[in-house]
């Protein structure tokens, strides 16, 4: 044969004879379906279809009466593409931080004059505590910061990892969409991972904008969500 050297094992967590139920019920509750699909059940179909898959009907929710205590900014920077910009409340619920998008807006090709303004008014109506940009746009955060006093950091951009966290947190309850914020529900039922690829890529379609500002913000503070790290994104690889 043309391997004859080699061999092809499958085998699930029941396979292994010291392997605690107990644990393996914890794992479950405390990762994305398809990450313990993929570690425990060896079904390596973690990067087909919906992204988002952990994002259901009840994480759209009315916001007006949450707690809010801070406020970040996702601002993916569009050329030819539209600029995105989300904005993601975050409370304490007990000893458990929660967040919820509470607004999104996109423009397409316009000024960074035209793009400052807009944020101003975000930034200022919000006083969101941290902006996070995508780090591709070095000149436009150098320019939001010299020409109109809107001080950005870059993003985290991983995406294998960001969109982790994010499903996480969706199936922990802990993440959440204002139901005003029709735009943002579209998007994260319609961003795909891409098949044809073989890098853990997102397929590039007008959703993709808004699903990476989501990504800067929520990624990039990651710090206020006290997780297992090695229960969800551990297991990847940083693009």
């Amino acid at each position: 044969e043309q391997f004859a050297n080699w061999i092809s094992i499958h085998s699930t967590w029941e396979d292994n004879p010291r392997a605690d139920p107990r644990d393996i019920a914890e794992a479950k509750a405390g990762m994305p379906a398809n990450t313990f699909l993929q570690e425990y059940e060896a079904n390596f179909t973690v990067f087909e279809g919906q992204a988002f898959g952990s994002f259901k009907d009840d994480c759209i929710i009315e916001s007006y009466d949450l707690p809010f205590e801070t406020y970040v900014i996702g601002l993916d920077i569009g050329y030819r593409d539209p600029t995105a910009c989300v904005v993601v409340g975050l409370w304490q619920d007990g000893h458990v931080t929660k967040a919820c998008i509470v607004e999104s807006w996109e423009v397409k090709q316009v000024s960074t004059a035209d793009i400052a303004g807009k944020l101003r008014y975000t930034l200022d109506h919000y006083k969101a505590e941290s902006i996070y940009i995508d780090s591709a746009a070095a000149q436009t955060r150098y320019d939001l910061a010299e020409l109109y006093d809107i001080s950005c950091m870059n993003a985290n951009k991983s995406v294998v990892d960001g969109i982790s966290l994010l499903n996480t947190l969706f199936q922990q309850g802990r993440l959440f969409v204002d139901r005003s914020c029709a735009e943002v529900i579209t998007v994260l039922r319609n961003v795909l991972w891409d098949k044809k690829s073989s890098l853990e890529k997102l397929v590039h379609n007008k959703y993709i904008h808004t699903a990476d500002a989501i990504r800067y913000a929520i990624y990039s503070h990651r710090h206020e969500f006290d997780l297992s790290w090695n229960d969800t994104i551990d297991i990847f690889s940083e693009l």
